[in-house]
């Protein structure tokens, strides 16, 4: 598939990648700043600042942890900079962004669990969207397979399944992702009536995902028996989201306001 759209000079091109990513962040703003949680509890700018903070953030949590997992990928450390070549592991930046978020608003004042709530009811969405641009990209695929649904690999950067049919785990992840979302807006929040219940579920429903997806991905990193680096990542955030939901639960008490 086509990953650039228009050379413009040097290294730097506009990339099928960069656009599907903008479009989730699009949609996600769009969605959420239109929702009575953030017009009771942050103002337009305040939202849009977050929104603008937390992206640098998860940028910079899903490179570094894409170096630190893949670093055959990396010739020197200076390339992490090079974010245009692409790279990025959704996990470190669910990892970095759920760990600013908190910061960020206690600093200001502001609610946490209502504004992690509102931002896992369309995350998914934003990451169900950006997986179509690994897509494009041509990262983030499968392991070599006979399955009618295949696509053929050219990542120059794995050789050694150039040309050959391989899993579209990028769409595998999109699905899933999709449907974690439709899960969290029509299951879980009708549902939800305490803060943070809703912020739990999805880091739960997250790990579930890459950790699924992982089986068919390429080049994965075994640390024990058939289970990847990412893998244990993910069951610890799994952990992390039942453990949360347990506290939301039975020792917050306050009411969930709906959206």
């Amino acid at each position: 598939m086509p990953q650039e759209i228009l050379h413009i000079y040097g290294p730097f091109a506009i990339q099928w990648y960069g656009v599907m990513i903008l479009l989730g962040l699009l949609m996600f703003m769009w969605r959420a700043s239109k929702n009575p949680l953030r017009k009771k509890y942050l103002s337009e700018a305040e939202f849009f600042n977050l929104v603008a903070y937390s992206i640098i953030a998860g940028i910079i949590g899903g490179r570094v942890l894409n170096f630190l997992s893949e670093r055959d990928y990396y010739e020197n450390f200076f390339d992490i900079f090079k974010i245009w070549e692409g790279g990025f592991s959704i996990l470190g930046t669910i990892i970095a962004v759920a760990l600013f978020v908190p910061w960020y608003l206690h600093k200001h004042k502001a609610p946490i669990m209502p504004i992690l709530d509102l931002a896992a009811l369309y995350a998914p969405l934003l990451q169900a969207i950006a997986r179509i641009g690994c897509l494009f990209a041509g990262c983030c695929h499968g392991m070599a397979t006979t399955a009618a649904w295949a696509i053929t690999c050219h990542n120059p950067n794995m050789p050694e399944l150039m040309g050959l049919p391989v899993h579209p785990t990028q769409l595998y992840s999109a699905a899933a992702l999709f449907t974690i979302f439709l899960i969290q807006r029509y299951i879980v929040y009708p549902r939800s009536k305490k803060p943070g219940q809703l912020f739990s579920c999805y880091l739960i429903l997250a790990g579930l995902e890459r950790f699924g997806v992982d089986f068919w991905r390429a080049h994965r990193i075994l640390v024990i028996g058939n289970f990847s680096s990412y893998q244990l990542l993910a069951l610890s955030i799994i952990m992390l989201g039942c453990i949360a939901y347990i506290f939301c639960t039975f020792v917050n008490s306050k009411k969930h306001e709906h959206f």
